[in-house]
């Protein structure tokens, strides 16, 4: 308690980090290429394809390997920061499921002090690059005086389906935004998928490219409150005579879940291609836990009365 005169300075609240400017993207690009100076995307193709090949798992599409570089990374956290969510310096996980050498990774790592960047891969040839890009990634300062801090980031050797709940689903509460190239998923990759959201928290992130998370997952009729409560007034003032104060609309009905993921952007995008000529175009799609509204909270049960 402060004393009487005293003046108590309050707490300046957290400010979320705004986008890289034009002049700290091409700071990070170059600091980007030169960790994976000697890892093209067409050598790491080529050595995801052997290992397959050795195990005989060439057959696993959901190993195909792809990749996303910089300047989508820092598009797609430019476009969270700028539309969607708040993103603070030290707080929040990102994660990548299936992170290959790492480029997503440490791409988050350079474009957003996040609390710790996190990758899971299952190829040991890739999991190996990864911990050799990261060796370079740790010797990096970035500019600025003083330099910026640089996240942590932790490259782990695993299946996210089999390791999803003993190393995945604690981390689950702390995941700001999870990253998942699914082009190439199946069923039992998309339910490890909607599995890890289930247990994240109201507000988190989750992008996929090339498949959405699956329907399990998805609040209600996959549209916002007010998108519901726009497109049910629509249609109830095209009805001629109609007086609109005497419309009632049910934001609510029975057969819509209040809370869970929206599907809330999509756009299309285009992916390196491992030296090929063309890129790989695919859809970028991104989901949002909605929290339930404060009066449809779970509530806590009192414990029974014990008559003494």
């Amino acid at each position: 308690m402060a004393a009487e005169g005293e003046v108590v300075e309050e707490e300046e609240a957290p400010q979320p980090v705004p986008p890289l400017d034009e002049e700290q993207v091409e700071e990070r690009l170059k600091i980007m290429n030169e960790i994976f100076s000697d890892l093209s995307a067409n050598k790491v193709k080529a050595a995801s394809l052997k290992e397959r090949q050795e195990t005989e798992k060439q057959d696993d599409a959901s190993l195909t390997y792809s990749e996303l570089d910089l300047n989508i990374v820092n598009n797609i956290i430019t476009m969270l920061k700028n539309q969607h969510t708040r993103l603070y310096a030290g707080k929040g996980i990102f994660l990548d499921l299936g992170s290959g050498c790492g480029k997503a990774c440490v791409a988050a790592g350079l474009c957003h002090p996040f609390e710790k960047v996190i990758g899971i891969e299952t190829l040991q040839s890739l999991d190996d690059m990864a911990k050799a890009a990261h060796a370079k990634y740790m010797e990096v300062t970035l500019p600025g005086d003083p330099p910026p801090e640089k996240p942590e980031i932790q490259f782990i050797k695993g299946d996210f389906v089999a390791d999803l709940e003993a190393t995945l689903a604690p981390l689950a509460p702390q995941i700001a935004v999870c990253l998942a190239v699914a082009t190439c998923l199946g069923d039992e990759q998309l339910n490890a998928l909607a599995r890890l959201a289930e247990q994240m928290s109201d507000n988190a992130i989750f992008v996929t490219l090339g498949a959405v998370l699956p329907d399990k997952v998805i609040g209600g009729d996959k549209k916002l409150p007010q998108e519901r409560y726009r497109d049910l007034l629509k249609i109830a003032l095209s009805k001629r005579g109609t007086d609109p104060a005497s419309v009632e609309i049910d934001e609510n009905p029975p057969d819509a879940k209040p809370g869970g993921w929206r599907l809330i952007h999509e756009q299309d995008v285009s992916l390196p291609n491992g030296g090929a000529p063309m890129e790989l175009s695919t859809k970028l799609f991104v989901f949002k836990r909605i929290p339930l509204p404060e009066s449809e909270q779970p509530q806590e049960e009192e414990p029974a009365e014990v008559e003494s």
